[in-house]
């Protein structure tokens, strides 16, 4: 209902309220494609916008129901609406994946939003995350996650890095 491929943003008109998404699993050092995007109706200060565009609230009414299904939807909230949103989320970032075998970091721009299976550190700019994603992903940094993460159940290579 949110995400989509970027060629459907293209096709429907949706690129002006498009972000582009990464996910924990496609990440890798210094990588992070951006295949996919995420309908976004919100302002740059995080305030939703109270009536969506008309493209997008036809949209949404197809999956109102879905939608409305949603454990933290509540009556009178708009079906656009997105939970768990985070301050620094429209800042320069440094992002990894939630579960793998090692530290793998990566620096996203303001525009591009990691999902849920990711962790992310807001940066102040562009420079400042990159220096981050520089010493997370050095020898000496990987290896000291490495040997304090949690070990993930049923994987012998999976560990948990927050």
């Amino acid at each position: 209902m949110f995400e989509h491929s970027l060629e459907d943003a293209r096709s429907k008109g949706w690129e002006p309220w498009d972000r582009p998404i990464v996910a924990g699993r496609d990440l890798r050092p210094w990588q992070a494609p951006k295949t996919k995007a995420l309908l976004w109706c919100y302002d740059e200060n995080l305030d939703i916008l109270p009536d969506a565009p008309e493209p997008l609230r036809a949209h949404f009414a197809r999956h109102q129901s879905a939608l409305q299904a949603r454990s933290d939807w509540r009556e009178g909230t708009p079906l656009w609406t997105l939970y768990r949103l985070t301050e620094g989320l429209q800042q320069p970032k440094v992002v990894w994946r939630d579960m793998g075998p090692h530290l793998q970091a990566t620096q996203l721009d303001a525009s591009t939003l990691p999902l849920n299976t990711a962790y992310y550190i807001p940066c102040a700019d562009s420079l400042r995350a990159w220096a981050l994603c520089a010493w997370l992903n050095s020898a000496p940094v990987r290896s000291y996650a490495h040997a304090l993460a949690e070990r993930a159940r049923g994987r012998a290579q999976g560990a948990c890095i927050r």
